[in-house]
């Protein structure tokens, strides 16, 4: 009796060690401190290089169009018709690509294309058809729920520059449905911008990397750079935001 009255102690002991350690270590851990950072942004476009920043710093969130090709009348088309018909079977196509063995989806009306991460080893294409469609009425609705709600920034990343007109016009289709903040990236040759955001104007900023993530073909983003552009972000975007990431 007196050994279990002993283990008991140690047991509440070690938790009560451990419950003042792990948000010590939560707080300190840089790479857990950059997972984090890495959750306050979604990806709206305009391909995958954002999605593989966050897969990088072991950040893997749900989102309708981390893995997607879109362009921004694409996207604003889409955001003014709240995504109307995604995840139907009418509107939604299912083809394989024969050098991943992937299944692609293409919605034939806002005409973005997505990468499934079903491979044709795993599910016949009419199988594959049935999860595409599935999950896009799914993360459908989590992006129309998750529009209304001031936690998430939202990353419209281009190899190109944008003129400022659709900029703001990409801001404004997403504050039709709440009070979204739009992060726009893109390369510039200047290193001084490189890593760094700027406020262009309430709720919308512009961020650099030094290239496109898939310059040679294959996907290596510029991760230390993201990660910094995305801590300023945050700081531009509140005190208080990034106060809670610990920043």
């Amino acid at each position: 009796m007196a050994e279990q009255k002993q283990d008991v102690a140690r047991l509440s002991l070690g938790k009560r060690i451990a419950a003042r350690l792990i948000p010590i270590w939560r707080r300190t851990n840089p790479f857990l401190t950059d997972y984090k950072v890495c959750m306050a942004f979604e990806s709206l476009g305009e391909n995958c290089e954002f999605g593989f920043v966050q897969s990088h710093f072991g950040a893997e969130p749900l989102g309708l169009l981390r893995f997607s090709g879109v362009t921004v009348d694409q996207l604003i088309d889409a955001l003014d018709h709240d995504f109307e018909g995604v995840g139907e079977p009418d509107q939604t196509e299912v083809h394989l690509n024969p050098e991943g063995g992937e299944y692609l989806s293409i919605d034939t009306r806002y005409r973005f294309s997505s990468h499934s991460m079903v491979l044709a080893n795993a599910a016949t294409e009419a199988e594959a058809a049935v999860l595409i469609q599935r999950r896009g009425k799914f993360l459908k609705r989590k992006m129309l729920e998750d529009l209304r709600s001031p936690l998430k920034i939202y990353i419209f990343q281009s190899p190109h520059e944008i003129a400022a007109t659709q900029m703001l016009r990409l801001l404004s289709a997403l504050r039709r449905h709440g009070p979204a903040r739009l992060l726009f990236v893109r390369p510039d040759p200047d290193p001084a911008l490189q890593g760094t955001a700027t406020q262009l104007e309430e709720g919308l900023m512009l961020g650099y990397t030094d290239r496109p993530g898939n310059a040679d073909g294959v996907w290596a983003p510029s991760h230390a750079l993201w990660i910094r552009l995305l801590r300023h972000a945050l700081k531009l975007c509140g005190a208080e935001r990034a106060a809670r990431l610990g920043l």
